[in-house]
């Protein structure tokens, strides 16, 4: 047992690289891509693949110009994860190019294929769920259901949630 941030687990961690601690649910492997990502976004991706065995605990952040198409990036780096992936929007407007691109890239339909949380509903899609940071931070109560069911989490535009919501579900997440 080792306390959060003591230099026993760093080294532990530095130690056993190959530990994964996502205990969210693997996806069917039927998902697969159909584009192939541009040579820029090809780059961004083999630059943060490269990174993810120094990071045994995950956490990756992506930085790109406007226009690189980050959004299919994110998607398809958590694709070759192979775990259920949650994205956290913080607009509506983040939440559509979200449903656009998971159709060009996968052919996901938005309203059957990928979940959805938001207000009213709570929909647990099979490969992608959304969910709107509001909504999740009304219903604490159902955060350990989340975090049983996604092994890969993203926060897109993670500049326009506010940081208590934001660091209160990603630090039990």
């Amino acid at each position: 047992s080792f306390r959060t941030g003591s230099p026993e687990l760093k080294k532990w961690l530095d130690q056993n690289p190959a530990f994964d601690f996502r205990t969210g649910k693997k996806f069917s492997t039927k998902l697969r891509p159909l584009l192939k990502l541009n040579p820029e976004q090809t780059r961004l991706f083999d630059e943060a693949w490269s990174n993810i065995p120094n990071r045994p605990a995950g956490n990756l952040l992506l930085l790109a110009p406007t226009a690189v198409g980050k959004t299919i990036l994110q998607a398809y780096l958590a694709y070759k994860l192979g775990y259920k992936i949650l994205v956290i929007f913080p607009t509506a407007l983040v939440k559509r190019a979200w449903m656009n691109d998971l159709h060009k890239l996968f052919g996901l339909s938005p309203k059957e294929d990928i979940g959805l949380i938001q207000r009213e509903t709570w929909r647990i899609g099979e490969h992608f769920t959304l969910a709107s940071m509001a909504t999740l931070q009304n219903r604490r109560d159902r955060w350990d259901e989340l975090f049983r069911e996604f092994g890969t989490l993203i926060l897109d535009e993670v500049q326009g949630i506010s940081a208590p919501n934001l660091y209160s579900f990603v630090s039990r997440f």
